[in-house]
């Protein structure tokens, strides 16, 4: 009808396009505002112990190819149709005179779409579901310690008077280590409503050997980490114990980065 009443193609085409490139841009902004609010609500829902909830975000890169997802979707699927819709046989579209078949093909052809699109948003819904379903069960998961009313806490003794460099850029900690970190010990043990003190030294992989198997090649052998920790620390996070016995003795001193625990 436009191009009967005198519409360039160029003009057809332009509108056609601009509604269908308008329609992209506000599906793109309202998948990045549902995808804010989704992180939102899952750093809401994520237990305590769950691992760095802070650094959830949206990356730049996604979000611009997110963006750039949603505008070459509104230019394809709409340049496509619109150049087909610009150049239709005037005589034959304004009298109502397309024949029966070419309209079950080409209604056919759409239904194919039509197909693929719910197979396409089916699978993106089952994904959706088994990653939700995921999540609540990670919620369920006992991590063998309990988080509850629990503050942790870093210390860094980066003075000369802990540490000591040694040869080949080594270092050593010193004496006033243990004594710092017994009298921090001591200190937050006497503030009231605590319960427990814990301390935990930095974790260090080391290489490890089982008795009665034989040597792995060099440079596969396993690997552990490894942490000191002083007796109330599984007292203090409610590590139960499974076999054999708690700890007895002081921890040693051979780092100057320590965690502390507090419930």
């Amino acid at each position: 009808m436009r191009l009967a009443l005198g519409a360039s193609r160029r003009r057809l085409i332009q509108q056609l396009l601009t509604e269908s490139m308008l329609m992209a841009v506000i599906a793109g902004v309202l998948g990045v505002v549902l995808s804010l609010w989704g992180i939102r609500l899952f750093v809401f829902l994520a237990p305590e112990w769950f691992p760095r909830t802070e650094e959830i975000r949206i990356d730049r890169a996604v979000l611009y190819f997110g963006l750039g997802i949603s505008l070459l979707t509104g230019l394809l699927f709409g340049l496509i149709p619109a150049w087909r819709a610009s150049k239709p046989d005037l005589n034959q579209a304004i009298k109502g005179a397309e024949g029966y078949g070419n309209q079950g093909a080409s209604i056919a052809k759409r239904g194919l779409f039509v197909v693929a699109e719910v197979a396409l948003a089916l699978v993106l819904l089952m994904g959706a579901g088994l990653m939700f379903s995921s999540f609540f069960a990670l919620r369920n998961v006992d991590p063998g310690f309990n988080p509850h009313n629990v503050l942790s806490m870093r210390i860094d003794l980066l003075s000369p008077k802990y540490r000591m460099i040694l040869d080949g850029d080594m270092k050593r900690v010193t004496p006033q280590a243990d004594a710092f970190f017994q009298e921090a010990l001591d200190r937050m043990a006497a503030i009231p409503g605590v319960k427990s003190v814990g301390i935990a030294g930095a974790v260090f992989a080391h290489p490890f050997r089982i008795v009665g198997q034989p040597d792995p090649p060099a440079g596969r052998e396993p690997m552990a980490g490894l942490a000191e920790v002083n007796p109330d620390y599984f007292n203090t996070l409610q590590i139960p114990l499974l076999k054999g016995r708690l700890l007895s003795l002081p921890m040693g001193s051979s780092c100057g980065k320590k965690r502390s625990t507090i419930a």
